[in-house]
């Protein structure tokens, strides 16, 4: 989960952090170390174009709480 902020630079800027240390630990752990999960209804596409391969979409499939 990214900082609740409008600010998409900044949630990019902590996907891509995300993104290195996944990189990072992807080799220590081996090939079952594949999930990247990072992203929600309100970022997803930030997520995904910075490598996340399971996003969750909750809110916008069943709405707001």
């Amino acid at each position: 989960m990214a900082t609740f902020t409008d600010n998409k630079l900044q949630v990019k800027e902590e996907f891509s952090l995300l993104r290195s240390f996944f990189d990072e630990l992807k080799p220590v752990f081996g090939d079952d170390f594949k999930t990247l999960s990072m992203g929600m209804s309100g970022d997803y596409l930030e997520a995904i174009e910075q490598g996340s391969n399971m996003i969750r979409i909750g809110s916008d499939i069943f709405g707001t709480r």
